[in-house]
């Protein structure tokens, strides 16, 4: 009995063992498995964008479904791919579930509603964050946005998922007002307000 060398070339795949009696082939099979660690994101934020815009950047995400959680949000000149990396990157600070609710215009109205962060844009939404964070210096950054749920981060670094793939260039340069809405004045007036990020 001769045995071929096995070739790994795949996570899942069957192998077969080659034997040769007489004019016939026979095969057995061979299943092997390999077990990787998973990266579990349900208590991760999904679909971290971000773009710059006159000396700030806007980040947004899709919230996880804990309503209680804290959203991190770091910056690094360089790409951030594990979580060790959150230790030697700058921390800017971090924000609520709460994050893209206008909360001016809420308190005013009554009732809920949320940022625009591009002025032909529309409005955000309860399942997205918001973080906007203001170019000090010059140069290429990448961003990643980590949760806190009782005190405990879940430290979980996923790229292209919750950091940043690819570097955004910022330069210094005086933030600009975003539009919100018009409204109509008790005496026929039309007039717009505007939000500033700072």
């Amino acid at each position: 009995m001769k045995y071929l060398p096995l070739k790994f070339q795949e996570l899942s795949f069957s192998t077969f063992y080659k034997k040769r009696i007489g004019a016939c082939l026979f095969f057995t099979s061979l299943l092997i498995l390999f077990s990787f660690p998973k990266i579990v994101l349900s208590q991760t934020v999904t679909n971290l964008t971000r773009f710059y815009r006159s000396g700030q950047v806007f980040l947004t995400w899709n919230n996880i479904s804990n309503s209680t959680a804290l959203y991190k949000v770091y910056r690094s000149t360089t790409k951030i791919e594990t979580s060790g990396q959150l230790t030697t990157a700058e921390y800017l600070g971090y924000v609520n579930y709460h994050s893209s609710f206008d909360h001016n215009l809420t308190n005013a109205d009554g009732v809920v509603k949320y940022q625009r962060i591009d002025s032909a844009g529309l409005p955000l939404n309860s399942s997205t964050g918001l973080f906007v964070a203001t170019t000090l210096a010059n140069g290429n950054y990448y961003y990643a946005v980590t949760t806190l749920i009782n005190a405990v981060e879940n430290i979980t670094i996923a790229p292209g998922i919750n950091s940043m793939s690819n570097a955004i260039s910022e330069t210094v340069a005086p933030p600009m007002p975003v539009f919100q809405e018009n409204r109509v004045d008790n005496k026929g007036k039309t007039f717009s307000i505007y939000s500033t990020f700072i």
